[in-house]
C-alpha cells in the first residue's frame, strides 16, 4: 500500500449501504486526497455532468436503486471510454460477469470487500493513470521541441537509403531563395549530384555519407560541421543526424537537423582577416609577421624602426593626433621602400614600432644593411610630420638582423634594445660580439625552448581543482619545458615565457601546449583548463586551431582560461573571442580575479561561466575585511550563475572558510601540486 496520498487524481465511489460507504471511504482516502461519494447511479451521473467527466477512477456497486451500476458503466462509456472502473457485488451470477466485461470494466470484485485488495486494485489503476500523464507530458515537450527546432533549424527526414520522407518549410524557402527554384529531389543524395559539400575531416561526399550511416544504423549520433558550395556562395551548417524512429531493432527514420552558421562564419573569417592588421595604419601586424616569418626567414633580413619617445607625443597631442603621426610615418615608408625591389613587406608591431622585411641578396652582408640603415636614418632626420596644422619633427632608432640563427625577430629586438642602451641610432645584431648578459641568457633560453619543441620536450603539468568533498573534478593545465640539456630540470613559466613571447615560435609553443592538454583529459577523462594570454585571443592562428578542435567535439569540456589583467586590453576582441568560442561549446573562466582588486567591467561586458578568485584574495578570507569583499564578490557570482573557482588554497583553515562562503571549486597545494600526465595516471593504477 502506498504512503503517498495524490492530491491529483479524482476517484468517484458509488454505494447504496452508507455504512459500507463510509468505512470503504476513510480507506481510500489514505491513498486518494479527492473522492466523490454518491448513493445511487443518478447521483453519480450528476456528479460526473458537473465535473464533466473529468473523473480518473471509478468504484461502483451494482444493485442500487434508480440506476444500477452497469447501467450507470454503460452510459458512462458513451461519454468516455477511458475512465478505469472497478465493481464491487455480492452476486456471482456470469451474465453480470460478462456484461461487464463487454462494457470493458477494468475490475469485478466480490462482496464483502477485501479492503487491502481493493487499496492494491486503486493503486495500481493510479500508476497506471500516472505513467499515461507523463508520457501525455513527454509527448507534448516532444512536439514543442519538435515545434521550436523546425522554428529554429533546418530538418529533413530520410528513410535508410536517402528518400526524403519530410523536409521543413523554412528549409523549403531557403532552397528557394539561395537557389532560385522549389527542392524537389525525392532522394536526399540527388542534392549532392548538383552541389558540392564536405567537412574539415571527410573531404569528400561518399565519406560524408558512408560515416554519417555507419554511425546512425549504429544508433549513434552523427556531428559535424558541414560546407555547401551553392551558385558560388558559401554556406555553412551544423549538421546533427540521428535514428528517430526505430521500429523491431530497426532504423526506419533518420532525422538530420542543420543549423545555418554561415553569417557567424563569415563574421568569423573578417575577423580573422582584420586580426592581422594594425587597427590605425591598417599595415600587417605582429601576427602578420609572425606568420610569414614562420614560412622562411633564411632569404630574409629584419629591420625594426621605432619611433623615438612617442610616448611624449601621446600625452603632449593625445591619442587623435598620435595616431596621425603613425599613418604618416606609415605613408612615409610606403612611398620610401616603393621601388625598392630587395624591399617585402611593411608591418606596425605593437606601439610606435614598425618592421621591414627585406629579400637577402647573396652577396647581402653588415655593409649594406648599414648602408639600407643610414639612408633610412638619414631620410627621417629631414622628413617634418605634417598633421593637422602642426609640424612636428621626429628620430628614428633600428635594430636588425639577417642571421636568424635562433630566431631572426629575436635576434632584431635586441639589436634595437642594444642601439637604445649604446644610445646608436641604429645597430645590427651581428655587431653584437660581446651582447650584455640578458642578451645571452635570452638567446640561451631561445635555444634550449627551440630544441625542447623539436624534441617534443614542452608539455603540461595538470594540477587539480577538487569539490567541498576533495573529489577532483578537472584540472588545470600549466606549461612546462623539460630542459633538453638536463632532463631532470623542469623548467617553469617564470624562466622561458618572456623570452618565447618575444619570438616567432611563441605561436607553435601554444597550440603544442593546447593540443597536449586537450589530449591529456582523453586520458585524466576529465575536463581541462588552458591558460591563454591576450596575444592568443587575438592570434587567428590560434583562434583558428581552438576552433578547428571544438567544432570535432569533445567528450569533456574544454575550458579557456583567460588572465583578468590582461582581458580588458581590448574589450571588444576578447568579447569577440569569447563569443566565438562559447559558440562551439567552450567554456570560458577568467583566471587570476581579484589580483590588484579587478575591474567589475567583466560581468557587464563578457559572457563567461567561471571566476576564478587570484590568490591575493583568497589569501585574505581569514581577515574580515578580505572575507566581506570575498563575500560579496561570491554572491555577485551566484546571482549571475557564474561557478566559482578559490585558487592558492594552502591550508585547512582556508579551506573551511571559502566552503562558508559557498565557493564550488577549490585549488591550490593543499590539495596537490601541479605533476604530469604519466605521474597522475601512475599514482591512479596504484
Amino acid at each position: 500500500m502506498s504512503s503517498v496520498k495524490q492530491t491529483n487524481i479524482k476517484l468517484l465511489y458509488i454505494e447504496d449501504d452508507l455504512t459500507v460507504q463510509e468505512s470503504v471511504c476513510n480507506i481510500l482516502s489514505m491513498v486518494v486526497e479527492n473522492i466523490f461519494l454518491a448513493s445511487n447511479g443518478e447521483e453519480a451521473l450528476n456528479i460526473l455532468e458537473k465535473e464533466n467527466y473529468l473523473i480518473d477512477i471509478i468504484i461502483t456497486d451494482i444493485r442500487m436503486p434508480k440506476l444500477n451500476g452497469l447501467e450507470l458503466v454503460e452510459i458512462i462509456r458513451e461519454k468516455s471510454k477511458d475512465i478505469p472502473v472497478i465493481i464491487t457485488t455480492a452476486f456471482n451470477e456470469i451474465n453480470y460477469l460478462q456484461k461487464a466485461i463487454d462494457l470493458k470494466v477494468d475490475k469485478f470484485i466480490q462482496k464483502p470487500v477485501n479492503l487491502k485488495d481493493l487499496i492494491d486494485e486503486v493503486q495500481k489503476l493510479i500508476n497506471i493513470i500516472s505513467t499515461k500523464r507523463e508520457l501525455e507530458r513527454k509527448k507534448i515537450q516532444l512536439l514543442n521541441y519538435k515545434t521550436v527546432i523546425n522554428l529554429t533549424n533546418y530538418v529533413i527526414e530520410i528513410d535508410p537509403i536517402g528518400n526524403i520522407k519530410y523536409i521543413s518549410d523554412n528549409l523549403k524557402t531557403f532552397f528557394k531563395e539561395n537557389l532560385g527554384f522549389e527542392l524537389e529531389f525525392k532522394n536526399l543524395f540527388h542534392i549532392g549530384e548538383h552541389y558540392d559539400y564536405k567537412t574539415e575531416e571527410l573531404d569528400s561526399k561518399n565519406k560524408i555519407r558512408k560515416v554519417m550511416f555507419k554511425k546512425v544504423l549504429d544508433l549513434e549520433i552523427f556531428s559535424k560541421h558541414i560546407v555547401f558550395n551553392i551558385n558560388e556562395n558559401v554556406f555553412t551548417f551544423n549538421m546533427t543526424s540521428f535514428a528517430s524512429y526505430i521500429e523491431n531493432d530497426e532504423v526506419k527514420t533518420i532525422s538530420i537537423i542543420l543549423k545555418d552558421i554561415s553569417e557567424v562564419v563569415r563574421k568569423k573569417d573578417k575577423q580573422i582577416e582584420e586580426l592581422y592588421k594594425d587597427l590605425v595604419t591598417e599595415l600587417p601586424n605582429r601576427h602578420a609577421l609572425v606568420k610569414d616569418l614562420n614560412k622562411t626567414n633564411e632569404d630574409k633580413s629584419l629591420l625594426l624602426l621605432n619611433i623615438d619617445n612617442f610616448r611624449k607625443y601621446k600625452h603632449t597631442y593625445g591619442f587623435d593626433i598620435s595616431d596621425k603621426i603613425l599613418n604618416c610615418v606609415a605613408d612615409e615608408l610606403k612611398s620610401y621602400f616603393q621601388a625598392k625591389e630587395t624591399i617585402e613587406d611593411i608591418y606596425k608591431l605593437e606601439n610606435a614600432l614598425f618592421a621591414i622585411t627585406t629579400k637577402k641578396e647573396k652577396d647581402f652582408d653588415i655593409e649594406k644593411s648599414k648602408k639600407i640603415a643610414d639612408k633610412l636614418i638619414e631620410h627621417f632626420d629631414k622628413f617634418i610630420v605634417p598633421v593637422d596644422t602642426l609640424s612636428i619633427d621626429i628620430s628614428i632608432t633600428l635594430g636588425t638582423s639577417c642571421l636568424g640563427n635562433t630566431d631572426l625577430l629575436l635576434e632584431a629586438y635586441i639589436a634595437l634594445d642594444s642601439a637604445y642602451l649604446t644610445k646608436k641610432h641604429f645597430t645590427c645584431y651581428t655587431e653584437l660580439n660581446n651582447p650584455q648578459n640578458r642578451y645571452v641568457q635570452n638567446i640561451n633560453m631561445q635555444r634550449k625552448v627551440k630544441k625542447a619543441l623539436s624534441q617534443d620536450l614542452m608539455m603540461p603539468y595538470f594540477q587539480p581543482i577538487v569539490d567541498k568533498d576533495k573529489n577532483i573534478i578537472k584540472y588545470e593545465a600549466l606549461a612546462r619545458v623539460i630542459d633538453p640539456e638536463d632532463r631532470n630540470n623542469i623548467l617553469t613559466p617564470n624562466f622561458f615565457l618572456d623570452v618565447v613571447q618575444d619570438s616567432k615560435i611563441y605561436e607553435k609553443f601554444t597550440i603544442t601546449i593546447i593540443k597536449k592538454a586537450i589530449e591529456s583529459s582523453l586520458k585524466l577523462k576529465k575536463s581541462v583548463g588552458i591558460n591563454l594570454s591576450f596575444e592568443d585571443i587575438t592570434n587567428p592562428t590560434i583562434i583558428n586551431y581552438l576552433e578547428g578542435i571544438l567544432k570535432k567535439g569533445h567528450p569533456y569540456p574544454i575550458v579557456l582560461e583567460f588572465l583578468e589583467s590582461e582581458g580588458l586590453q581590448d574589450i571588444d576582441k576578447t568579447i569577440y573571442f569569447c563569443n566565438i568560442m562559447k559558440s562551439y561549446g567552450a567554456i570560458i573562466a577568467i583566471d587570476d580575479f581579484g589580483a590588484g582588486y579587478s575591474n567589475y567591467d567583466y560581468f557587464f561586458n563578457i559572457s563567461f561561466d567561471i571566476l576564478k578568485l587570484d590568490g591575493s584574495l583568497v589569501k585574505r578570507v581569514e581577515d574580515y575585511r578580505g572575507f566581506l569583499l570575498l563575500e560579496s564578490i561570491i554572491n555577485l557570482a551566484k546571482k549571475l550563475n557564474i561557478h566559482v573557482v578559490a585558487e592558492f588554497v594552502e591550508s585547512e583553515t582556508i579551506f573551511e572558510k571559502l566552503k562558508t562562503l559557498n565557493v564550488d571549486f577549490f585549488q591550490g597545494y593543499y590539495f596537490d601540486k601541479a605533476r604530469s600526465l604519466e605521474e597522475i595516471l601512475s599514482s591512479k593504477s596504484t
